[in-house]
């Protein structure tokens, strides 16, 4: 996966277009990542992908629901820490 700078990505735009038809090209801003450039193709798999996750994770909530497996506390617990720990990135 190739790395550049943002003021990289300024000065070749085109180039860095061209390397993510081969692989996601990471951006990075104060030598931290902060984007990535990926081709068109590669984004349209990402979200086929994100919404197949959440498609399954769906399935598996409501098959616990009919199971009776369904714990409303815990379930507000586990999204309290799961916002807690993204606040914290």
């Amino acid at each position: 996966m190739k790395t550049i700078s943002a003021n990289e990505l300024k000065q070749a735009t085109g180039q860095m277009m061209d390397h993510a038809q081969r692989g996601p090209v990471v951006v990075e801003k104060y030598g931290r990542p902060y984007a990535v450039l990926l081709s068109h193709e590669d984004y349209q798999l990402y979200e086929k992908t994100k919404y197949a996750a959440l498609k399954a994770g769906i399935e598996a909530g409501i098959e616990s629901g009919d199971a009776g497996a369904f714990d409303p506390d815990a379930l507000v617990a586990e999204i309290e820490r799961d916002l807690r720990a993204q606040q914290n990135e």
